[in-house]
């Protein structure tokens, strides 16, 4: 189950990059068709690609997959029984208590 919960985490990485590359696409698009640079040559082929459909589609998808993955990613993270918190003692210790009477006039931490 952990194998399969990376693999699908690298799919759904790889649509979310997807559709940051088909959302910088719509924003150049979009940019171009504005400034009359191409005419309306670059949404012509923004409709063909079909890159309004995949601007949707790749969100849902990657979404859908990251769910499929969680179970896996949750599974991997089991507390362990032992800890790791260090307890100190709330009294201080003799030989702290002999060097506060050496340098009385050394500041202490607060």
């Amino acid at each position: 189950m952990k194998k399969l919960a990376l693999v699908l985490q690298l799919v759904a990485v790889m649509f979310f990059v997807g559709s940051l590359l088909v959302g910088g696409a719509a924003f150049l698009v979009t940019l171009l068709t504005a400034s009359h640079l191409g005419g309306d040559l670059p949404l012509v082929y923004f409709e063909k690609l079909n890159l309004p459909m995949l601007s949707v589609l790749l969100p849902v998808v990657g979404i859908v997959v990251f769910l499929m993955a969680l179970p896996g990613i949750l599974e991997r993270r089991q507390v362990s029984e032992e800890s790791n918190v260090v307890e100190f003692s709330a009294k201080a210790s003799p030989e702290t208590l002999r060097r506060n009477e050496q340098f009385p006039n050394h500041l202490k931490a607060a």
